[in-house]
C-alpha cells in the first residue's frame, strides 16, 4: 500500500477533570501548541476547543484538539504529547462512533494571545499612574517602556494642548485604545441633561483629533436627590442615542462600560455586559460598528453571566475594550484600591480567552486606581510590574 500524500490529521479528544479550571486547559492547550518550538516536531493547522458531535457520539469527552502533520513523519515525533497529560485522560478513539463524531468540526477555541514579549498588544491607562506628572511627560514613559498602546484620562488632555498630545502619541506610535471617560447623562432636569449631552459631543470630537479606537462611557448615577433608578436609565439609553450620531460623524464608536452594582447610585446605573447590550441592540439595530462595550474585568469578573455576555457581545461585534486589573480580596476601598494583575482573585486568563475568543483583538489595557499603593510608586517601576504582570499573569 502506498504512503498517503497529504497531510494526515491527528485528532485528540480529553475529558478533563472536575477540578481543572479553564486557564489550566488553556494552559494545558498551548504547551502542546509549544510543541512545534522542540526540534524534529513540526506540525500545523492546531485547533482546540469543545468537542461538538451533533448525533451524541461525544462519550463525554468534552474537548478537543488537532493538527496536522506531513505524510511519513515517524510516529516518535508525536510522543513527547504524553508528556503534558497530567491534567486531562487523553485518548484518540477507534471506534465506528468516535469516527463518526470526528466527522465533525471541532468548535474552535480561538488560541488567546501570547502577550510574551509582545508588549505592543497592550496599552496603559493614564490613571495607572496617578495623574502626577503633565500628560505628555507620561506618554513617554508609557512608550519608553515599550507599551503599544495608551487610553488617555480625559481631564490630563483638556488641561494640556490636544493638539500636541495628539501628534505626540502619533509621533510615538501608540495606539489609543480609548479615551476616557464620558460626562455623565443622567440630570435633574433637562437643560442639565441637554449639556450633558452637549459636554459629551465636544469630548467625541476631542476622541477623533486623539484618533481614539472608542470614546469610554461611563454613564453616571442617579441625579442628586432622586429615587427613580428606572428614569435614570431612561436618561441613560436616550442620551446614548442622541450621541450616536455624533459619533458616527467622528468616525470614535461609544463603548459603554459597565461599573460594579456598588456604582450605582452615584457612578453608573448601567451594571452588567448584559444591560449595556440590551441598550446597544435597541438603539444601534443594524450593528454599524459604532455602539458596544468596553469590558473592565474589575466590574464584571463576579458575573455570573459573564461568559454568556460576552460571547453574546462577540457575536454581535460589540467588544471594543477589554480593561485589566485585579480584585483584592482585601479591598480597603471600591473606588481607589484596585490591584495589580496577579495579586487579587480574579481568573485573568479565563476572561482574556473568553473576550478573544469571542473575536476581541484588540490591545489589552491596564486600568488601575490605586490611591493607598500604586500611586505612591515610581511611575517607572509601575509600568515595568505592569509590563510583568501582563505577560505573566493575564
Amino acid at each position: 500500500m502506498s504512503r498517503p500524500t497529504g497531510p494526515v490529521r491527528h485528532m485528540v479528544f480529553c475529558r478533563f477533570r472536575a477540578d481543572v479550571t479553564p486557564a489550566r486547559r488553556l494552559a494545558f492547550f498551548e504547551q502542546i501548541r509549544r510543541l512545534t518550538e522542540v526540534p524534529g516536531i513540526a506540525f500545523t493547522n492546531f485547533q482546540c476547543g469543545p468537542n461538538v458531535s451533533p448525533e451524541g457520539y461525544g462519550m463525554n469527552f468534552a474537548d478537543g484538539f488537532m493538527m496536522d502533520f506531513e505524510s511519513g513523519q515517524p510516529a516518535s515525533r508525536i510522543s513527547p504529547i504524553r508528556r503534558i497529560r497530567r491534567s486531562a485522560r487523553v485518548c484518540s478513539k477507534r471506534s465506528m462512533a468516535a469516527r463518526k463524531a470526528c466527522s465533525y468540526s471541532i468548535s474552535i477555541w480561538k488560541l488567546m494571545r501570547n502577550l510574551q514579549g509582545r508588549l505592543d498588544l497592550c496599552s496603559i491607562n493614564t490613571a495607572t499612574l496617578g495623574h502626577r506628572e503633565p500628560l505628555s511627560r507620561t506618554i513617554d514613559r508609557i512608550a519608553k517602556a515599550g507599551f503599544g498602546g495608551i487610553a488617555p484620562w480625559r481631564r490630563e488632555v483638556e488641561e494640556a494642548d490636544l493638539v500636541q498630545i495628539a501628534r505626540q502619541i502619533k509621533a510615538l506610535d501608540l495606539t489609543v485604545t480609548g479615551y476616557c471617560r464620558s460626562t455623565y447623562l443622567p440630570a435633574a432636569t433637562s437643560a442639565e441633561f441637554k449639556a450633558n449631552v452637549e459636554a459629551n459631543r465636544a469630548a467625541l470630537r476631542d476622541a477623533a483629533i486623539l484618533g481614539a479606537r472608542c470614546f469610554v462611557m461611563v454613564v453616571g448615577g442617579l441625579p442628586e436627590g432622586s429615587r427613580d433608578l428606572d428614569g435614570a436609565r431612561n436618561q441613560v439609553s436616550e442620551g446614548i442615542e442622541m450621541l450616536l450620531e455624533t459619533a458616527r460623524d467622528c468616525g470614535v464608536p461609544l463603548a459603554l462600560e459597565p461599573l460594579h452594582p456598588v456604582y450605582a447610585a452615584d457612578r453608573a446605573v448601567l451594571n452588567t455586559i448584559a444591560q449595556a447590550l440590551e441598550i446597544c441592540e435597541r438603539v444601534d439595530r443594524d450593528r454599524s460598528g459604532m455602539l458596544g462595550v468596553a469590558v473592565d474585568v474589575y466590574h464584571c469578573w463576579w458575573d455570573p453571566a459573564l461568559t454568556a455576555s460576552i460571547e453574546a457581545a462577540g457575536r454581535a461585534g460589540r467588544i471594543l475594550a477589554y480593561h485589566a486589573c485585579d480584585w483584592l480580596r482585601e479591598t480597603r476601598d471600591v473606588l481607589l484600591d484596585r490591584g495589580m494583575m496577579g495579586d487579587g482573585v480574579i481568573d485573568l486568563p479565563a476572561v482574556r480567552q473568553t473576550i478573544e475568543s469571542a473575536g476581541y483583538e484588540g490591545l489589552v489595557e491596564v486600568e488601575i486606581f490605586s490611591a493607598q499603593d500604586w500611586w505612591l510608586r515610581d511611575p517607572d517601576e509601575v509600568l515595568a510590574i505592569c509590563a510583568d504582570r501582563l505577560q505573566n499573569f493575564c
